[in-house]
């Protein structure tokens, strides 16, 4: 299962929800990917491995929610297109991914893709909305309850469980 959580722009509390869904369904093993639009110090772009839980970055962030693995794609100028192959190839290994990004929708269709509205919201990221199989507004613990009963029953509901 794949899901996609978006949102209105920084701060909107699109971390705070994926680790919300970490903890809830810790069963699922979770490879969770936050996806940068910036280059963040990279000319091109870069996939890493996050390797240690760390309060301080996003996929430090997953791993100590219960993330079985964390990576952080940054793709400056456009270069998500030339990083795609790679994350892809990265997803097929694991049963159950979770992405922090709009951008990823133009390139994967997600068995469920959420918005997170509120925060600094950018006027770019509300084109994404309307693609959305959820609208929340993230609360300070997540605000996310209905989201993970939701994400559990199609965790159960997939063929094979």
């Amino acid at each position: 299962m794949i899901v996609v959580v978006g949102g209105s722009g920084r701060k909107a509390g699109k971390t705070r929800v994926i680790e919300c869904l970490l903890r809830a369904i810790p069963q699922a093993r979770w490879l969770a990917i936050k996806v940068s639009g910036h280059a963040h110090g990279t000319q091109d772009w870069e996939l890493t491995r996050q390797e240690h839980p760390d309060p301080g970055t996003d996929t430090g962030r997953f791993l100590d929610a219960g993330a079985g693995d964390a990576w952080w794609l940054r793709a400056g100028d456009s270069r998500l297109s030339e990083a795609v192959p790679k994350l892809l190839s990265l997803i097929e290994n694991f049963e159950n991914v979770i992405i922090e990004s709009n951008s990823i929708l133009d390139y994967l269709s997600p068995d469920l893709y959420v918005f997170v509205s509120g925060g600094e919201g950018k006027e770019s990221a509300e084109h994404w909305r309307p693609r959305a199989d959820v609208v929340i507004t993230a609360a300070p613990d997540g605000g996310c309850a209905e989201l993970i009963v939701l994400v559990a029953r199609k965790l159960s509901e997939r063929p094979g469980r």
